[in-house]
């Protein structure tokens, strides 16, 4: 079925959903969607208040993350790890973008997002050349 939200003028995506048992929810890590998303336009996608953590990778093209009042460039080859919870938007340039992208979620994602930001970690992996 077509989603207007992945699928039409914007965007070209496919995904595919997870529905984690009670058990999962209550003692794993484990995967909510998996996807990839080919930008047709430039266009804003924007979220909050989403229970799941979310990596995502630029295979090519260009595009931004605004994320805990930051703002970051982002292009072939970077990485982003977000707490979902938290409001944010990525959006296309013009170089149309195209993503890979994983939500997770779990008991203990909190806390592994905790300790990856105690010890240093970004939420952008920027590549540098």
């Amino acid at each position: 079925m077509a989603d207007a939200l992945f699928h039409g003028e914007l965007v070209n995506a496919n995904r595919l959903l997870y529905t984690p048992s009670d058990f999962a929810k209550s003692n794993l890590l484990y995967i909510q969607e998996i996807g990839e998303l080919a930008a047709q336009k430039p266009h804003k996608s924007q979220r909050e208040n989403l229970a799941s953590y979310l990596f995502f990778i630029v295979e090519f093209g260009q595009g931004t993350l605004q994320y805990d009042q930051k703002l970051y460039h982002l292009a072939a080859g970077d990485c982003v790890f977000i707490d979902c919870h938290k409001p944010y938007y990525h959006e296309s340039s013009h170089d149309l973008w195209r993503l890979r992208w994983v939500h997770l979620n779990g008991i203990s994602m909190p806390g592994i997002e905790e300790k990856y930001r105690d010890r240093g970690g970004s939420l952008a992996f920027i590549q540098t050349i």
